[in-house]
């Protein structure tokens, strides 16, 4: 489940037990100059200890490795609250996303999680599910205390130090259905009953009638479709904040900082009119996750030597603020930071108005595995790549010093690419120090207006974090790689 770990460093795979259900996550750890490991691995439908001795034998790999389980839960068990799931919900009255209360079934495996903390190839769990959940402060901060308890005495006892690894900050987008559907409604709505043999008589039906799709956008999507492009046209359309609720939103920076103030008398909030509406669903979970760490755990005195044995990790943290990011920092919570993988799911949106003129998406093919191999292209037009990434928690992690790994998400899944994102993100930290400290009123007349939304973003930043003294993002990420896996060697 931590993502970082596909090419070069560790590669996972997800095993499937039961009926579909998504138990245990492994990893196969390579040593840090070992090459990526034989893609077969990845498709294997084998049991464990074939996909470890394919991983030994593969061409590239050598023969230095640890396996790693974590065992995995839905997310949504962090968001009940009363007996029921909080959902995120968009409400035209607000102009933003909501907090909704349903019905919403799940299986719940904390005690299976919690009785397999024993075990002793067992190093940690992960929460996972497409985050249309929002996470409660109560009943889910009662969860997580009481799996951290557990891992805790678990860990102690097996002499193993574990891993609290929880996807938060993501977001999924919420669909605008109004414009997507004839009558607003998705169809179907439950999968249709297989036909041994053949296909279902409903199919053809559907297909008729553009699977309730207004007619337009089938045709849009198809159209889109076959360019095989990674930066297709918008013809999702999503539900996105207005100036109301971008006005309700909490602040960006910290509020007794310089820019903090600034941003505050100007009426700045962390949302920006227009954005997707998920976005603010990210950073509420983030709100809440970090709220439980700082207030339920950290301070109490039965964890207080909780990180010594265990570690708080955060899958994607996409939408954490430069605020968010601060406190990751003074808390020890480290993140896997994944751009390509983000770009994929649209937990980014990323609108540009010509993707043929970009560094990144301008190639043929779906994959993004060879959107950013022209690091010429990178290092020519950084300022592309701050716009494009201007909603990204990336440069914010980086400067606040938060412990981070750049991943793929899964290569194999994503089709992202770890070579083109180690360019990308050095790209953008010389911009960074190049351009932030340059009040942007400067150079205000002759910009063209992507730049100059990138300039104000990283003088806003340098405002707050000054010159980036760090390693390059290649080396830094291979340092805190090497350091995660020492420090589960490791014995306090």
């Amino acid at each position: 489940p931590l993502h970082d770990f596909d090419a070069g460093f560790v590669m996972r795979r997800s095993l499937y037990h039961g009926k579909n259900e998504l138990r245990y996550r492994y990893e196969v750890q390579e040593t840090i100059d070992a090459g990526i490991v034989d893609s077969s691995i990845f498709i294997a439908l084998s049991s464990i200890e074939d996909d470890i001795k394919a991983a030994f034998h593969s061409p590239t790999a050598l023969a230095s490795f640890k396996s790693r389980f974590h065992f995995g839960i839905n997310g949504c068990q962090l968001s009940t609250s009363g007996g029921l799931v909080q959902l995120q919900e968009w409400s035209q009255e607000a102009g933003r996303i909501i907090v909704s209360r349903k019905n919403y079934s799940f299986p719940d495996k904390t005690e299976d999680l919690i009785a397999s903390f024993s075990d002793k190839d067992i190093i940690g769990m992960d929460s996972l599910s497409p985050e249309k959940f929002i996470f409660s402060r109560k009943e889910g901060g009662e969860l997580v205390v009481k799996i951290t308890r557990a891992m805790l005495a678990a860990a102690k006892k097996k002499g193993q130090r574990m891993v609290m690894h929880i996807h938060a900050g993501e977001g999924s987008p919420v669909y605008d259905y109004d414009a997507l559907f004839s009558n607003g409604t998705q169809l179907p709505l439950a999968p249709l009953e297989p036909v041994p043999g053949g296909v279902p008589a409903k199919l053809a039906e559907l297909k008729k009638k553009f699977f309730g799709m207004r007619p337009d956008k089938f045709r849009q999507m198809c159209s889109a479709a076959k360019e095989e492009r990674l930066l297709d046209p918008d013809f999702l359309p999503v539900k996105r904040i207005t100036e109301l609720g971008a006005a309700s939103c909490a602040e960006e920076f910290p509020r007794n900082t310089p820019v903090g103030r600034s941003a505050e008398l100007i009426g700045q909030t962390r949302c920006t009119p227009g954005e997707p509406a998920h976005y603010e669903t990210a950073r509420m979970n983030l709100d809440t996750l970090l709220d439980i760490v700082e207030q339920d755990i950290l301070p109490k005195a039965e964890f207080k030597d909780v990180q010594k044995w265990i570690m708080f990790r955060f899958g994607h943290a996409t939408h954490a603020t430069p605020a968010h990011a601060i406190r990751m920092s003074k808390l020890g919570i480290s993140v896997d930071l994944n751009l390509g993988s983000n770009i994929m799911t649209g937990a980014i949106d990323v609108k540009i108005p010509d993707a043929a003129q970009f560094p990144f998406g301008s190639k043929p093919g779906i994959l993004n595995s060879n959107q950013w191999d022209e690091l010429k292209d990178l290092e020519g037009e950084p300022a592309k790549l701050v716009y494009m990434f201007r909603d990204h928690s990336v440069l914010s992690v980086l400067l606040s010093g938060t412990p981070f790994i750049l991943g793929t998400d899964g290569t194999g899944v994503e089709k992202s690419n770890l070579e083109g994102q180690f360019g990308a993100v050095d790209s953008m930290m010389r911009y960074y120090n190049e351009m932030g400290p340059i009040p942007v009123q400067w150079f205000h007349a002759g910009q063209a207006p992507y730049t100059l939304i990138a300039h104000r973003r990283v003088n806003q930043l340098y405002k707050l974090f000054g010159h980036y003294h760090g390693l390059a993002c290649r080396h830094k990420a291979l340092q805190n790689q090497k350091a995660f896996a020492d420090w589960l060697d490791g014995k306090p």
